[in-house]
């Protein structure tokens, strides 16, 4: 997002600091309400890149705006002791926040008030954040494990630890792949979660020290970024499982970000530094300038609009990967690319720069296989492949069925035999192969076609009996071949037409009640989500009543109690009185 034309680096210490890129002007200073010497906790972006979340050392999460002149919006005062916060990648409306006493949180900005709330953690949250499409929201403890909740149904989806440690420093999801975590560790072990199979799909032993700061690679799904403590930042390809290239720093770095088309790379060092490295050579830092006196804990990148669905340079795998629909493969050209694809960190050559052009030729030709879709189907997790790419792939597959002309088909000797192959119900249909058209029921087929064969031929019977012309009585047996072979052609061609318009109307048939099933089964996912929805809000209502219930009868307890030590001070201060006097 460009805002009066400029793009903005946001760096946190015990201060937030706002920088113009590439120019590196500071342009705003926020200065947290409760200002300590301490760094802050958390910042985040929202998706127009107009708000900043801001969590201080010690206070409340605090909503910023850069539009114009830094300003405070407002104040999270409903949620005590907060830890981070994070806005989702597609909303601004609402804001997930961890506290210190392991809860994850969703306060509505605009209506000022809790939205919902994830089950409790055994431990303070360090870490939040959304993953891509905003479908789950993970959270990371201070006892190394990583929870990640259902957005919709607001419960708990699974659990993860970095392997082989117990404590987490660091935390990101990646921004195209929404099943794909990496976290770090005080060990100095970076791990990547698959989340769909919830299990670790890569980890290394990548610092000598604490992990300071993961990153995945926007333009390449299989490179990840890692800091460490030990001044060192590594490049790991986690289909290879091996080290690509070492950054060469000369300070700690405490965090990092990618900057516009992922073509720099932003680093927050541990003496007040911000370094800009070009990622197609990393020899040496580009830009360099002072921006705090202290540590900079977190540095975020005002990321445009589009830059969440920006990665032209993803190979093909990852894309089937992402998708895992077996209907992509059968019914797409399969384009070879090799892993790494794009130019980051100079690993890529003229012949990939190439592959990786056809490929995204290939993408938009493919009528919006990655288009933006039902935001609601999102939210309930289904895959846009069960929607747009099953629909094309029905009405490819009728077209196919009427545009194949070259189906060789085999006579039959029984037409009241035909029956076709059911195929598979929803998500897709295939086509019906004309090979398979000898099996079906008497009851299932048009009257037209309940035809006998030897009424087909009775009208050359007479020829074939008695060798007899219907109209000189004298036939030689030539004429009679060649009269018998006609005969043959038509019933055979009479044949085929109705067998391809039984086919086509089958098909059709088909066709609907998928499409009615389909509808049937949306409705009664909403109806499900409405219900959950209506219980929820009248648990909370229950909840609010028990607690002012409570609230009340202690406060009326307690103004008791006050009125009779009030009386019973009184009565000795009489006592008193009355004793001084004798």
């Amino acid at each position: 997002m460009r805002l009066n034309g400029k793009m903005y680096i946001a760096s946190a210490s015990s201060t937030v600091k706002i920088h113009d890129f590439p120019n590196n002007q500071l342009l705003h200073t926020h200065v947290p309400t409760n200002q300590f010497d301490h760094a802050c906790r958390s910042l985040s972006w929202a998706k127009d890149g107009n708000w900043l979340a801001v969590v201080p050392y010690s206070g409340c999460t605090e909503i910023v705006s850069v539009r114009g002149q830094c300003k405070l919006l407002h104040t999270v005062n409903k949620i005590c002791e907060p830890s981070c916060a994070s806005f989702p990648n597609l909303s601004k409306k609402t804001i997930a926040v961890g506290s210190k006493i392991g809860q994850v949180l969703i306060y509505d900005i605009k209506a000022k008030s809790i939205k919902g709330r994830f089950p409790r953690a055994g431990s303070a949250i360090t870490h939040v954040g959304f993953t891509a499409k905003d479908t789950h929201c993970y959270a990371g403890c201070e006892d190394g494990k990583v929870m990640l909740y259902n957005s919709v149904a607001k419960n708990l989806s699974g659990t993860w630890k970095v392997p082989k440690s117990s404590s987490l420093t660091a935390l990101k999801a990646h921004v195209e792949r929404q099943n794909f975590l990496i976290g770090g560790s005080n060990e100095g072990i970076v791990g990547v979660w698959d989340v769909n199979f919830n299990k670790t799909k890569f980890h290394i032993d990548a610092h000598y020290a604490p992990v300071s700061a993961v990153l995945f690679s926007p333009v390449n799904a299989v490179l990840i970024v890692s800091a460490g403590l030990d001044r060192t930042v590594q490049v790991f390809d986690i289909e290879a499982r091996c080290k690509i290239s070492t950054i060469p720093v000369d300070n700690n770095v405490l965090s990092l970000d990618f900057l516009e088309n992922s073509l720099y790379i932003a680093m927050g060092c541990q003496n007040g530094k911000i370094l800009i490295y070009d990622t197609r050579q990393l020899q040496a830092p580009v830009h360099t300038y002072e921006a705090h006196s202290s540590s900079i804990k977190h540095l975020t990148y005002q990321k445009s609009a589009s830059s969440s669905t920006s990665s032209t340079f993803l190979c093909s795998a990852d894309v089937a990967e992402e998708n895992r629909s077996p209907s992509n493969s059968a019914s797409n050209e399969e384009i070879e690319v090799k892993a790494t694809t794009s130019d980051f960190l100079g690993l890529v050559d003229e012949q990939s720069l190439l592959q990786s052009e056809i490929l995204d030729a290939s993408k938009q030709t493919n009528a919006g296989v990655k288009s933006g879709g039902d935001s609601f189907l999102k939210a309930l997790g289904w895959v846009e492949s069960d929607t747009i790419e099953s629909a094309k792939e029905e009405s490819k597959c009728l077209e196919q069925v009427d545009g194949n002309k070259e189906l060789q088909h085999e006579p039959r000797r029984s037409i009241n035999n035909f029956t076709p192959k059911p195929s598979r119900l929803p998500p897709r249909i295939s086509a019906i192969s004309k090979q398979n058209l000898d099996v079906l029921p008497t009851s299932s087929t048009p009257n037209l076609l309940k035809v006998s064969t030897n009424d087909c031929h009775s009208q050359i019977s007479p020829i074939i009996n008695g060798n007899q012309n219907p109209t000189n009585g004298n036939l030689s047996a030539a004429s009679v071949s060649e009269m018998i072979d006609s005969a043959r052609q038509t019933m055979q061609a009479e044949m085929k037409n109705m067998f391809e318009e039984v086919e086509r109307k089958m098909i059709y048939k088909l066709y609907n009640h998928t499409c009615s099933i389909r509808q049937l089964m949306f409705d009664f996912q909403l109806e499900n989500l409405k219900q959950f929805i209506k219980v929820k809000e009248n648990f909370d209502v229950v909840i609010e009543e028990i607690n002012s219930k409570a609230m009340s009868d202690e406060s009326n307890m307690m103004a008791e109690q006050i009125y009779n030590l009030t009386m019973r001070n009184k009565e000795l201060e009489r006592q008193l009185a009355a004793y001084q006097r004798e």
